[in-house]
């Protein structure tokens, strides 16, 4: 929370929040393909060593475009269900944020708003 600022305030500026997201995305973008390109690309020598595309290979196989297809399909989806997982978790706090704020902020309007009486004096 910001030092004197609202309750919901964030500790980033707008800016500051876009280039994190950003920032998040390419990165996890960039595992996600050397992830598959590891997984879909790379060839098992004799001796179980790795073996790389080299210079003279420069096209994927047909098998090799599906598998990485198939690859980034799987992290999209998976993503995806966890961000609405995500999403559904904090609007569900957020409501029950307000819901237990919405009584006590009610109770405590009518405390400061009772009628002036002249009986009680």
């Amino acid at each position: 929370m910001a030092a004197g600022g609202p309750p919901g305030a964030s500790l980033f500026s707008t800016g500051e929040a876009l280039v994190a997201g950003i920032t998040g995305l390419t990165d996890s973008l960039n595992r996600m393909q050397q992830l598959c390109f590891s997984r879909c690309c790379c060839r098992v020598g004799p001796q179980g060593e790795v073996l790389l595309r080299g210079p003279l290979e420069p096209h994927l196989e047909v098998w090799e475009k599906a598998c990485v297809d198939r690859c980034i399909s799987k992290h999209m989806q998976t993503h995806q269900l966890v961000g609405a997982e995500l999403a559904a978790a904090h609007s569900a706090a957020a409501a029950a944020a307000a819901a237990a704020a919405a009584p006590a902020a009610a109770a405590g309007a009518a405390a400061a708003h009772q009628p002036f009486s002249f009986a009680l004096m």
